[in-house]
């Protein structure tokens, strides 16, 4: 479990959360931008990355590379990797206390769901859980909780050699399934997500993200450049729709949004118990 020092209540609620699901967690210091030197972070990162990147970003891509060689320096096949802010389900323990169903090629198996549309190929049940496990093939964003192989990590260890991007990138974007061709499988429904993902209500402040992204601020264009640009728009599109998803479909994958496994039970279990006559409506 990937957890900072100064995120201390954080911390005070995970052996609660372990309690109900038995785990045993073992914690990782992650990496604080506020305790490094503009040098060390400089060191750290690529000369010339895919977009700025603040020093709280870099120092969280650190966090993950510390797990990583955690457990190239073991003996064990697998690591599962947590962050802080992860809610999750307690059929979780089931799946890190047998590790046959993963795949031989698998280098990360994503546990967890951001609740947006993505694609998948060749699901296959997961024996003895009504879980099932597909080939991701677009960008699914995400760190709360995946397991990682060995040569997951190995790979995963040069590509963050000097960062570039985030973590999230680094892991799921359309560069590493395609370009780098991570094999990156994920269990549907999810049996993890960040808190706050999955309801409405505010996110108490203590688990609310301290990471402030730098981006580039785009200027306001000038009137033949926002003709230009919406001009081209619908032909950017038409492109994208022909080099990514129409390509996606014919290799076989389908597009769908992964739930987190809680609420579908809720779901199940709500339709359950309601009366006949409203559920014939």
């Amino acid at each position: 479990m990937i957890n900072l020092d100064r995120h201390r209540e954080r911390w005070l609620r995970l052996p609660e959360l372990a309690s109900k699901i038995g785990w045993r967690i073992a914690r990782l210091d992650a990496v604080d931008a506020t305790s490094m030197a503009p040098d060390e972070l400089q060191a750290a990162a690529a000369t010339d990355p895919v977009y700025p990147l603040s020093a709280a970003e870099i120092a969280c891509t650190m966090s993950p590379v510390l797990a990583w060689r955690t457990l190239l320096e073991s003996d064990e096949p697998f690591l599962a990797v947590f962050e802080d802010d992860v809610e999750v389900d307690p059929l979780l323990v089931r799946l890190l206390d047998d590790t046959s169903w993963i795949p031989a090629d698998a280098e990360v198996v994503k546990l967890e769901t951001f609740l947006q549309r993505v694609f998948v190929r060749s699901a296959r049940s997961i024996a003895g859980t009504d879980l099932s496990l597909a080939r991701l093939g677009s960008v699914h964003y995400g760190t709360a909780g995946y397991i990682i192989s060995r040569s997951g990590a190995r790979r995963l260890l040069q590509l963050s050699a000097s960062i570039d991007r985030t973590t999230d990138d680094l892991m799921f974007d359309a560069r590493a399934l395609w370009s780098h061709k991570l094999k990156v499988y994920q269990v549907t429904p999810a049996l993890c997500v960040q808190a706050g993902r999955r309801s409405e209500g505010a996110v108490p402040a203590f688990l609310a993200s301290s990471i402030v992204p730098v981006r580039r601020i785009r200027s306001r264009p000038s009137l033949p450049g926002l003709i230009l640009r919406e001009t081209v728009r619908p032909l950017r599109q038409f492109w994208t729709f022909m080099t990514s998803t129409a390509l996606l479909q014919i290799a076989g994958y389908r597009r769908c949004v992964v739930p987190f496994s809680l609420d579908r039970r809720d779901g199940d279990e709500q339709a359950t118990t309601m009366p006949a006559s409203r559920r014939s409506r």
